[in-house]
């Protein structure tokens, strides 16, 4: 009798080990279509993202030529620069976003 209801205990066990590895057979052929479709919508991102990066002017060539106003300090120049190329970029990057 002990003798049979090992056999049973495998057999379930087998069964459950079977099933087990077909919800994950499912689960990781799911995992690589959504996997696929990221990677395509990537790709498409990053060609729309290209179409607009020539807008960026990475060099702040017209800041740099401005003349500092004579009663503000050096610092505070820069970083009023730095923060107006900072507004341009934020502004480009939303108009981007909207693009794509």
């Amino acid at each position: 009798m002990e003798a049979g209801r090992n056999y049973d205990e495998f057999i379930e066990n087998a069964r459950f080990i079977i099933n087990a590895s077909r919800r994950l057979s499912k689960v990781e052929k799911t995992l690589r279509n959504i996997d696929s479709a990221n990677r395509e919508i990537n790709k498409e991102i990053n060609k729309k993202q290209k179409k607009y990066w020539h807008l960026i002017d990475l060099k702040n060539e017209k800041e740099d030529h401005r003349v500092r106003p004579v009663d503000v300090d050096e610092d505070l120049w820069q970083r009023f620069l730095a923060f107006e190329a900072f507004e341009r970029e934020t502004k480009l990057s939303s108009f981007i976003a909207k693009k794509i």
